[in-house]
């Protein structure tokens, strides 16, 4: 089965449509870009000039009255404006061939194959390509500071942590990611200590296999449960779980958040163990610029202004 391949633009917010909502564009130095960081702290060069971005947030509802999920997805970069072209397997793909998920990178898209979901040769013209816009003009400083897309590569049946396992591609460059498929099989007890399929139902993923980051996952959506209230965007969860408002997001569960990460083998009971049957992929990245000089040239001595346009990042109505 082909992989699960999760993209995810490297920034979280886009100024057009975050900027309205937090002071307009002449206030979003000011206060808005604070605002950001402190939903989602992370080190960098412009996040340290000023020490009243890490000021606590108050509130119980994020802009339009949201929630932190709502925000999120309404404000993020969407497939519909990212992808310039898809093909997989020789066929034409396109936004529709995505689905939205909310992983510990932000808002991403998971590629969904129509058919053909087995593919029996390898290379290039067998399997995914895609042309990405960045929408650079839309990026702001909270929480990253570089340019591209965070690409993750997994099984179908988990859910990874991209932060993790992702890979960076930038700008103006094409990716390769070749993949050799690994299984990996393992003896439950009194051999070992992995989890034998069917012997442990996911509390908050029906009808979905064990997996260990998924177990994890719920974990942490049981513990802040109990320690703030709330939970985060990208955990698991039912309707009776709300998402972490403004004020405890910043006042309970990003100070517990590096607490729970070093102690997680102590508060996760029983304890997330690896499954009997496991999958993974080898990678093996080579990147070359794009494009080159003789493409856009192509495209203008054929007169398809378009695609020259395309070739050079621009979009064309």
């Amino acid at each position: 089965m082909f992989p699960k391949v999760t993209v995810c633009n490297i920034n979280m917010f886009k100024f057009d449509d975050v900027t309205p909502l937090l002071g307009g564009y002449a206030l979003f130095y000011d206060t808005g870009l604070q605002y950001l960081r402190s939903i989602m702290p992370e080190v960098g060069i412009t996040s340290t000039i000023n020490d009243s971005y890490s000021s606590e947030l108050d509130g119980e509802t994020y802009p339009d009255n949201s929630n932190l999920q709502e925000f999120i997805r309404y404000n993020s970069h969407k497939m519909k404006d990212m992808l310039e072209m898809c093909i997989f397997n020789g066929v034409e793909c396109g936004a529709d061939n995505f689905t939205m998920e909310f992983t510990n990178y932000g808002a991403c898209y998971v590629f969904q194959p129509t058919s053909m979901t087995s593919i029996k040769n390898a290379g290039q013209r067998y399997g995914l390509s895609m042309i990405l816009n960045v929408e650079h003009v839309q990026y702001i400083t909270a929480p990253r500071e570089n340019v591209g897309f965070r690409i993750a590569i997994d099984c179908y049946h988990d859910s990874p942590n991209i932060e993790a396992s992702g890979v960076d591609v930038g700008t103006g460059m094409r990716a390769s990611i070749g993949l050799r498929k690994q299984s990996l099989t393992m003896l439950p007890a009194p051999h070992g200590q992995c989890v034998a399929e069917g012997t442990k139902q996911l509390q908050y993923y029906k009808n979905a296999s064990y997996t260990q980051s998924r177990c994890y996952l719920e974990c942490q959506t049981n513990y802040f449960m109990n320690a703030c209230g709330c939970r985060t965007f990208y955990t698991p969860g039912n309707s009776d779980q709300p998402f972490c408002s403004p004020a405890n997001l910043t006042k309970c569960y990003i100070p517990k958040y590096n607490e729970f990460i070093t102690h997680r083998e102590e508060y996760c009971t029983p304890t997330c163990e690896e499954a009997c049957m496991a999958e993974s992929y080898l990678r093996s990245n080579s990147y070359s610029g794009f494009p080159s000089i003789g493409v856009p040239q192509t495209f203008h001595v054929t007169n398809n202004y378009k695609y020259y346009a395309l070739a050079l990042g621009f979009s064309v109505k």
